[in-house]
């Protein structure tokens, strides 16, 4: 006659995980501690679905065994499936010292750090967990989708090799490779690899979303317009895979002319996205700005050697040409372009700790004195990329860094700012039709206007309090494009180089949505784009103000 452990095991093996369930708790009470039983009954309440039950048996467990690496694995991935990801980290981090090789262990913590948008650990991770997995295609093919997502396109190829050496039939590589190839402008290489996928019927969503991003440079955008609609209506698609069709063939939609069809599609991707941002904190915290740098001025013209490097500030709201300013700069061989770096937000947000009981930024800055500039100055310096560290300017082009104009002057009085500005529709509209994982203010036009407007209400009064900046308007760059070069490089003290004005080929790998439109030449369909949509722009216009 089976034993109790026995027949549990059988219920387990086929699947019967109610009754499992039922005796499993009978038996941790009989054998309380037994730290595999009690294990076991948290994986059966996993697998009901019963999270919280699961957790306190898994607690249990860990409590009983602290040296088993697979229970705090197991209690990571309910923690992060709950969304509790600080929580998660821990647990995972646990299970990584105690079981290095624990392959699980690094999966889940790759899945935390991008929750945390901390993406070269999560790279890092990686590259531990590929040198236990040396012939894991899918795992290089995920850590070149990581690469290419930073804009490290040179590594991601270098991974999507690896995968497709490794198995030369796995279509995500294949997908991946592709759009890589899209990037340094070989199109017709890259079609070559995605049609054959394409007349093979194969239905994998990265093959179709990349069929959409490449469909008008091989003249076939109506062909995936067609396939995208037909792969959307199908079963087994995710929201996140819906979501990304949408974007893509919304993109296409747009480039055939077909604006209501392009606008509907944006429409369905940006309602996968979520809550759009309370704009009432940003109201806040800039009115909060205004008061205090209004309040004390001389906080703005303080004399202080900037010192080496030279640094250049871009800022402006995203999809108003900051990507293609920096770009330009970088063109030159005196100028490293460090990209969206989070050096300035990381200092701001020291501040207070450095004047005790002083409240956080931006009121904090009231009371630094030179020594705490000082500190502050090179707290920023040693922040900026080890790549740039010889060059003669490096450019800092993080959006945010608007908030701290103010900062920027105090700790680096000489430095070049440059405010990229737009038309407001065609920010706002270009804003909209774009996937910016984490700018929830643009998952929603309205959210969008009023951003621009707090925006535009700081900036104009870093214009009142005489803040020298340069202010490059997009319009005005395309219209007159050596031009507004020439003045730039002026403004930043640099001279004329030929390489400013074919930016284009530089060869710069950029991590922005703007990377496709960077690699080519200054294009003017761009300008006026709204008109396209008007019809479908009224609450934006009425919030923005807009008049032509």
């Amino acid at each position: 006659m089976p034993t109790p452990k026995q027949k549990l095991e059988k219920l387990l093996n086929t699947g019967q995980w109610a009754e499992a369930g039922i005796l499993c708790s009978g038996l941790c009470k009989k054998y309380p501690h037994d730290a595999r039983l009690w294990y076991t009954a948290g994986g059966i309440e996993k697998q009901l679905g019963n999270v919280e039950q699961a957790l306190v048996y898994y607690r249990r467990a860990a409590g009983l065994a602290p040296d088993m690496a697979q229970i705090y694995v197991d209690i990571g991935w309910l923690l992060y499936s709950q969304g509790n990801i600080d929580e998660a980290r821990s647990n995972y981090e646990q299970a990584h010292r105690l079981g290095p090789d624990l392959i699980h262990a690094l999966l889940g913590l790759i899945n935390v750090w991008v929750a945390l948008d901390r993406l070269d650990d999560a790279i890092a991770c990686f590259r531990k967990a590929l040198s236990l997995q040396p012939d894991s295609y899918e795992l290089y093919c995920d850590l070149g989708l990581m690469l290419e997502s930073i804009g490290r396109t040179d590594e991601a190829y270098a991974a999507c090799q690896h995968a497709l050496e490794l198995n030369p039939d796995y279509v995500p590589a294949i997908a991946l490779k592709s759009a890589l190839l899209r990037y340094r402008g070989c199109y017709q290489e890259a079609f070559g690899l995605i049609d054959p996928l394409v007349q093979r019927d194969v239905k994998d969503v990265r093959v179709v979303q990349e069929y959409l991003d490449l469909c008008h440079r091989v003249d076939c955008c109506d062909e995936a317009i067609a396939l995208a609609k037909e792969t959307s209506s199908g079963s087994g698609v995710t929201e996140q895979d819906l979501m990304c069709l949408y974007f893509s063939t919304g993109h296409a939609l747009d480039r055939v002319g077909r604006y209501n069809e392009a606008f509907e599609q944006f429409v369905k991707a940006n309602r996968f996205r979520g809550d759009s941002m309370d704009v009432i904190g940003m109201q806040n915290a800039i009115g909060d700005i205004k008061v205090v740098i209004d309040a004390d001025p001389a906080l703005l013209h303080k004399e202080y050697n900037a010192g080496d490097p030279g640094l250049v500030f871009i800022i402006g709201m995203p999809r108003s040409g900051t990507t293609l300013a920096e770009q330009i700069l970088s063109s030159h061989p005196d100028v490293y372009g460090a990209g969206e770096i989070t050096a300035m937000q990381n200092v701001a947000h020291s501040v207070s700790s450095l004047v005790k009981g002083i409240p956080d930024y931006p009121r904090c800055i009231q009371n630094l004195d030179e020594s705490g500039i000082e500190v502050l100055r090179q707290a920023y310096l040693s922040r900026l990329p080890e790549a740039g560290r010889g060059s003669r300017i490096i450019t800092d082009k993080q959006l945010g860094n608007f908030l701290y104009v103010g900062l920027i002057r105090l700790l680096f009085p000489d430095a070049p700012i440059i405010s990229c500005t737009r038309d407001p529709l065609d920010t706002c509209v270009s804003c909209y039709f774009h996937n910016f994982r984490t700018l929830p203010f643009t998952y929603d036009l309205v959210a969008l206007g009023k951003t621009w407007r707090e925006y535009r209400k700081l900036m104009d009064h870093w214009h009142g309090l005489s803040i020298p900046m340069m202010d490059l308007r997009y319009e005005s760059l395309v219209d007159d494009v050596e031009g507004m070069i020439r003045k730039l490089l002026a403004y930043c003290g640099l001279d004329w180089d030929d390489r400013c004005l074919r930016f284009h080929e530089s060869g710069r790998e950029v991590a922005t949505v703007s990377k496709d439109q960077v690699n080519q030449p200054v294009y003017k369909k761009s300008v006026g784009r709204w008109r396209n949509y008007e019809a479908h722009l009224s609450e934006l216009k009425r919030v923005l103000n807009y008049t032509d």
